[in-house]
């Protein structure tokens, strides 16, 4: 596991988690294939550094505080929609 600095609040970090196959409990119930992959954020501003380190995950999670059409909101208060 690990993690990636994010635009957010102070110390605010999104998280990798990668293994070689996680146990057989961890299956995604839509394919029934194990992730090998997930990748968690917060209600955090666009990152590219996130965006690099999530690429191919199995499973992302990312948070969103603001509705559509609050964009302008959303960037003031460092959250995303």
């Amino acid at each position: 596991a690990y993690c990636v600095k994010v635009a957010h609040c102070y110390h605010a970090y999104a998280l990798i988690l990668e293994t070689t196959g996680f146990s057989s409990t961890t299956i995604c119930p839509t394919t029934s294939s194990a992730w090998n992959k997930i990748a968690y954020s917060g209600d955090c501003r666009p990152s590219t550094q996130f965006s690099k380190a999530g690429k191919g995950a199995d499973l992302l999670i990312h948070e969103a505080t603001f509705e559509i059409g609050m964009e302008c909101e959303a960037v003031l208060k460092r959250h995303c929609t």
